[in-house]
């Protein structure tokens, strides 16, 4: 059992873990219904024509519920805070758990926060690591809880490129124009046709074989966004299975760039529980 002044924070954090595993369910079916087109466009500088995944958009409602599972995860930090400050000074007010742009500023909130707390508190708050530089998944949550105002800044976005062997078939234009330039991605891994009608030389590290077959891994960091997926010459008719393989992150968010939502909330979640079993332990053994 809880101690009953903590039970609604383990509540919150108990409710989350739940919506949190119902939400990554309700990710693997919106893929399930491939959520995306494939488009094209020209780059006549380079004289090729790239194929590209073009997501749709997350349902409205996803982005409000996990709107709703950030907010029951940053609540706790602060309750933790006032539940102790009425236990040792009668009195609930003016403590939260502090996030600053800098360490001047942290030091000197975290000074007038450990006044209103019993002695320890504030060794158990700078552990929590909420400051500048700290920890990432901490920070993003409450900065994404303060800024969210209408929308959580979420959108789905692709992990690599599947393309499944055997269905990659390449032909010239009524012209007699056509071929392909390179099938992956254009920094990370991909495969080019070289001579223009010889085999697939792959580039850029060995594709993983998989059942169903190649996986091709882009390079975010050299350029890659991770849609697109074929150059040819302009005017070849091409019939491939690429496809993307999507999941759903928070976008702008430094330090959980292009990790799936899921494991960042469950990440967010643990670190939450971790500091009230820390705060239990040490002021309701």
């Amino acid at each position: 059992m809880k101690p009953e002044p903590l039970v609604a924070c383990y509540e919150q954090t108990e409710w989350a873990k739940a919506e949190i595993d119902q939400l990554q369910s309700d990710i693997r079916e919106f893929v399930a219904t491939d959520p995306y087109e494939i488009r094209s466009k020209v780059d006549v500088q380079a004289n090729e024509e790239v194929r590209f995944f073009k997501l749709k958009p997350l349902p409205r409602l996803m982005v409000v519920r996990v709107g709703t599972i950030l907010a029951n995860l940053r609540d706790p930090l602060d309750n933790i805070l006032a539940i102790l400050s009425h236990v040792h000074r009668g009195k609930d007010t003016d403590v939260a758990f502090p996030f600053c742009h800098d360490m001047k500023q942290y030091d000197a909130q975290l000074g007038k926060i450990e006044k209103l707390l019993p002695p320890g508190a504030g060794a158990i708050i700078r552990g929590a690591q909420t400051y500048p530089g700290g920890n990432v998944h901490l920070r993003a949550l409450h900065f994404l809880n303060r800024n969210k105002k209408h929308r959580v800044p979420i959108a789905p976005f692709n992990l690599r490129t599947a393309l499944k062997t055997g269905r990659l078939l390449v032909f010239k234009n009524e012209a007699g124009v056509g071929g392909l330039i390179r099938i992956g991605f254009k920094h990370g891994q991909h495969a080019v046709q070289i001579p223009p009608r010889g085999n697939l030389d792959w580039r850029g590290g060995t594709p993983r074989f998989e059942s169903d077959g190649v996986i091709f891994e882009p390079n975010i960091e050299a350029g890659d966004d991770g849609l697109e997926f074929l150059a040819i010459v302009p005017g070849t008719k091409v019939d491939t299975d690429c496809k993307p393989t999507i999941d759903v992150a928070f976008t702008k968010t430094p330090g959980l760039e292009r990790e799936p939502i899921g494991i960042a909330l469950h990440q967010m979640r643990q670190l939450v529980e971790g500091i009230l079993l820390t705060f239990e332990k040490r002021f309701f053994p």
